[in-house]
């Protein structure tokens, strides 16, 4: 499970040094309230279509793969979107980083009641829950001061890096 931990610390590290940004960033890709929310629905519809076809893909695929694959993508994407230039563009990046968003997510609740005892469940993600909300909170903190010292897309760099050590992480899962 420590490495379960790391996987899950990497995925909520790079999420939280990019979300503020990635907002502001489908926020400036329009020009309006309109093409905004259509661009975030295009994320929210491949999350969903992602959480139910998590089902199929456990039966088939590893957790280890499944994990590798979704940081691998979400990786690659966010280092991608520095360089889009077409709302066609940034739409396909958005069915990208949904999908690959939501599989961890969903793989996390799986695993977590999968690898907890029923006696000490409930405390056990409780504990899980709050470190990752202490993640979390850090890399809010160093965003601050990154988005201060360098430009976005270092950020996004900087999150693209830290899904890639996601993935090279969860290859070492032996779940």
């Amino acid at each position: 499970m420590r490495t379960f931990f790391i996987i899950q610390s990497c995925i909520t590290l790079a999420g939280g040094i990019v979300f503020p940004f990635y907002v502001l960033l489908l926020h400036e890709a329009g020009s309006s309230a309109l093409i905004f929310g259509g661009l975030y629905a295009i994320f929210t519809v491949s999350s969903a279509i992602a959480f139910i076809g998590t089902n199929q893909l456990v039966q088939h695929f590893s957790y280890r793969l499944l994990l590798v694959v979704s940081n691998l993508c979400s990786g690659v994407a966010l280092f991608w979107l520095t360089t889009v230039d077409t709302l066609a563009q940034l739409a396909f990046v958005q069915v990208v980083l949904g999908a690959a968003f939501a599989l961890p997510k969903n793989l996390e609740k799986i695993i977590l009641a999968e690898h907890t005892a029923p006696e000490n469940r409930i405390t056990k993600i409780s504990h899980y829950h709050a470190s990752m909300s202490a993640v979390l909170a850090v890399s809010v903190l160093g965003t601050g001061w990154l988005v201060d010292t360098f430009s976005i897309n270092i950020l996004f760099y900087c999150g693209s890096f830290v899904y890639l050590i996601a993935a090279l992480y969860s290859l070492r899962l032996k779940i």
